[in-house]
């Protein structure tokens, strides 16, 4: 799995079978590290959502929507994303928030 504009998701911060089952997952994933917001792993729907997701960049460089929801600290959001009406809400885990 790459992210390099094929569809797939990455997932540097888990086992690839992992990565391959939350492929599966229809919802956007998307796992941060907690204290500074760099993108570990997302799935294909993620993928498709925000393009510029890249492992090892700021999500404030790869998603918009997310890097100014993560700012304050939210737990949820509903916005509009090049015009997509977006829900998601933040789960922790391990050190890391996991978008949803």
């Amino acid at each position: 799995m790459t992210g390099d504009g094929d569809g797939w998701g990455t997932w540097g911060c888990a086992p690839a079978w992992l990565g391959e089952l939350l492929d599966l997952v229809d919802e956007g994933v998307v796992v941060c590290d907690r204290v500074d917001g760099t993108v570990r792993g997302f799935n294909r729907a993620a993928a498709r959502l925000f393009p510029g997701l890249r492992p090892g960049r700021p999500v404030s460089m790869s998603a918009a929507p997310l890097a100014h929801i993560a700012a304050p600290r939210a737990e949820c959001f509903y916005t509009v994303h090049e015009g997509r009406r977006l829900r998601g809400r933040l789960r922790t885990a391990h050190g890391l928030a996991v978008w949803l």
